[in-house]
């Protein structure tokens, strides 16, 4: 069988940053993504290989996806370090068709919304130190994806030392805590 693999992306990234005074800075942020796929279906014999015409799981006819969010950057003069506080919002539509599985049965729902907020600090303690630490938490009204947590705790950590001669060691740690339901 023949079929039309039509797929149509656009995206989109607008950020703007407004440097309040040498200590404080503010920033924000909006990216805008649609993938259309409008590809000929249902497809014989390439979808499912045992049941012509019968779709096994769900068919992504479309995602669009917006992100935006905010922050606020601070410079204090100690350890000559960096503090943010963000807000980050995350929204997915996806545009499905189920098959021969009932939409309760599956992992995909077709909306995502999520709200994160972070603090991240960079510290340069010392001549060729660097320390930072990122704790977040996210939480989401609905969520469209198993791997996508309703609740979520995690903490970055990272230490590093670049030395005049120009070796570099590094450690980082990472933590997170997801749930769902």
């Amino acid at each position: 069988d023949t079929w039309d693999g039509k797929i149509t992306s656009d995206s989109g990234f607008l950020n703007a940053n407004w440097i309040v005074s040498p200590a404080l800075g503010v920033e924000g942020f909006i990216k805008y993504h649609q993938r259309d796929n409008d590809s000929t279906f249902p497809v014989a014999n390439v979808i499912s290989p045992t049941v012509t015409n019968q779709l096994v799981g769900p068919y992504i006819k479309a995602i669009e996806s917006i992100d935006y969010g905010l922050a606020a950057n601070w410079r204090p003069n100690i350890m000559n370090s960096t503090l943010t506080l963000g807000w980050h919002r995350m929204d997915r539509n996806r545009d499905l068709i189920f098959g021969s599985i009932a939409p309760g049965q599956t992992l995909y729902r077709e909306e995502t919304l999520s709200d994160e907020l972070y603090l991240k600090w960079i510290a340069r303690p010392a001549l060729g130190w660097t320390v930072r630490l990122t704790p977040s938490y996210t939480w989401a009204d609905s969520t469209g994806l198993v791997t996508e947590p309703e609740e979520a705790l995690k903490v970055k950590a990272l230490v590093s030392y670049a030395a005049p001669e120009g070796w570099l060691v590094s450690s980082f740690y990472d933590y997170k805590h997801k749930q769902n339901s």
